[in-house]
């Protein structure tokens, strides 16, 4: 499904909830959100053994890109538990990683069997090392809700732990490769306020860190990265039952 038909569906959910009275506590809920994320530097390995080729680019810089197709989004699905100061979610993450292989950085390592060191752009040896239809977080949350005021807005603390499943695009010596693959384990960590706004419709806004090590397939190897990302999100929430 697409973004703009996620948020129309949401919107239609959300305008035919905000009519139902709110009751004093939600137990299932979706929300929607938009954001940014910003990647730290680090290092890109590269692996090729057939060809006798494994180096490193070190400390690596990265574009996120949120708001070009496809966009920053996330979604999740959740139950608050009995006393509303609990509740579990499923939840899926897609953030955007772009290495800048303009860029110059150290490289060390064998290349073709042979010797290499020094300063150089990295679209050299990498044209592409991206994953522009996400590194995809899909995730297991536990959420703790501490109440703001009676009407059902609450100060978030999450953390989740789930699979990575990120679209990867490389160029390597001029070879093309791109697919989907599952690429390890993600965690997140994220605080925020989900503040009620009319009947079971609320606004959310959060602050995430997550952290993934995705492992993709190249032409003839592969290649790795620790990916700490820190976002900034924003969205609806709508409370689908209630007690």
């Amino acid at each position: 499904m697409s973004l703009t038909r996620i948020f129309v569906s949401l919107l239609i959910v959300a305008a035919a909830a905000a009519s139902t009275p709110s009751a004093a506590q939600a137990q299932w809920y979706f929300n929607g959100y938009l954001g940014a994320n910003h990647t730290q530097t680090a290092d890109v390995n590269i692996s090729q053994p057939a060809s006798g080729t494994a180096f490193t680019y070190s400390q690596v810089t990265f574009e996120s890109r949120p708001f070009e197709a496809p966009q920053y989004y996330g979604y999740r699905f959740g139950h608050i538990q009995d006393g509303g100061r609990l509740a579990f979610e499923f939840e899926f993450i897609h953030e955007k990683v772009y290495a800048q292989v303009g860029q110059t950085f150290l490289v060390v390592g064998q290349a073709g069997g042979g010797p290499v060191s020094g300063m150089e752009r990295m679209d050299a040896r990498v044209q592409e090392y991206a994953m522009s239809h996400g590194l995809n977080f899909i995730l297991l949350n536990a959420v703790s809700r501490q109440p703001i005021g009676d009407n059902g807005s609450a100060f978030l603390l999450r953390g989740g732990i789930g699979p990575t499943l990120p679209h990867a695009e490389s160029i390597v010596g001029g070879a093309s490769r791109e697919q989907y693959e599952w690429a390890g384990v993600g965690l997140q960590a994220s605080a925020g306020v989900d503040l009620h706004m009319t009947g079971r419709l609320s606004g959310l806004v959060e602050y995430k860190l997550t952290y993934a090590h995705p492992t993709i397939s190249i032409v003839n190897g592969t290649g790795d990265m620790r990916a700490v990302s820190h976002h900034i999100a924003a969205g609806l929430g709508v409370r689908l039952t209630s007690r």
